[in-house]
């Protein structure tokens, strides 16, 4: 890819986001917009953030929890990128992996 093709892609992408970040507003505006609806007249308006995922958050209370559990400290690098990927894909639900496989799994 050349410069200039990599630039416009970041000009476009600055125009028209895509991707999980864009979606996780977007649902969340849904979301906000549908419960504010429907508060009484004394209820706190509700933004689109208190419906998205923190996934940086999820994932190191995950690795905390098992920190706590003197687990993650004996994995090997392997085990630990598994791990990291299987809480990847629990939180959003794509698999990103050296095997290919990009399927959504139903045993987690």
């Amino acid at each position: 890819m050349s410069y200039e093709e990599y630039r416009d892609w970041v000009l476009f992408y600055s125009l028209e986001p895509w991707g999980w970040h864009n979606t996780e507003y977007i649902l969340g505006s849904i979301l906000a917009m549908l419960a504010n609806v429907n508060r009484g007249k004394k209820g706190k308006a509700k933004k689109p953030t208190d419906f998205m995922r923190n996934a940086s958050k999820e994932l190191d209370k995950a690795i905390a929890k098992l920190e706590t559990e003197k687990k993650f400290e004996t994995m090997s690098d392997a085990e630990r990128k598994d791990f990291v990927r299987q809480q990847a894909f629990n939180l959003f639900g794509v698999s990103h992996g050296n095997s290919g496989d990009n399927d959504r799994q139903t045993d987690a």
